[in-house]
């Protein structure tokens, strides 16, 4: 199962969760964001953050074709 990263915008505070594909849009619970007080979960309002992939380069990649 996937991790989807979530940030409250009005608190500035990340949370990540454990989703199925299915449960990607739903936003985290109160069990799984344990850093934010009842008051700021109440008032919370969720952003599903997209983090760009990590693409590094191995030692033995030339400049190009026939490189490999």
């Amino acid at each position: 199962m996937p991790m989807y990263e979530w940030k409250d915008n009005k608190s500035g505070k990340k949370t990540t969760v454990l989703r199925s594909f299915d449960g990607y849009l739903d936003p985290p619970t109160k069990e799984e964001s344990p850093d934010l007080t009842e008051e700021e979960f109440q008032q919370a309002d969720w952003e599903r953050v997209i983090n760009a992939p990590s693409i590094t380069k191995g030692p033995n990649w030339g400049a190009g074709k026939g490189y490999w």
